[in-house]
């Protein structure tokens, strides 16, 4: 499903309480409405499954992540500037997907 501008940006203000000023990251990165659409409805693939939202991981497992639990409002916005890093690791360093796969796995290793 694609998801209209307002309502992506209601979710992340949900996980992420003024997320267009507070979020340095988000700052640097999205310049329009498009990009943002363009990362939500395209590259983490934004879904909604009864009262929980959940993205796709911007790696090559492309696991699902929950984002937010509108049942009992728990989120996990350390999800959200995760998969911004991914995103930028892969657009600005030329990272590829199996790098930051193998990269997430070295840093598990050693719970980092």
């Amino acid at each position: 499903m694609t998801y209209q501008i307002t309502q992506i940006k209601e979710i992340l203000n949900r996980i992420v309480p003024w997320f267009e000023t507070n979020l340095a990251l988000f700052r640097s990165y999205i310049d329009s409405d498009d990009d943002l659409l363009d990362i939500f409805n395209n590259k983490l693939n934004l879904v909604k499954e009864w009262d929980k939202w959940f993205i796709n991981s911007y790696d090559s497992e492309a696991s699902k992540k929950q984002i937010l639990d509108e049942k009992n409002g728990k989120s996990q916005p350390e999800e959200i500037v995760r998969q911004f890093y991914l995103i930028k690791l892969d657009q600005d360093y030329w990272y590829t997907k199996d790098i930051m796969r193998t990269l997430s796995s070295f840093l598990n290793l050693w719970n980092l």
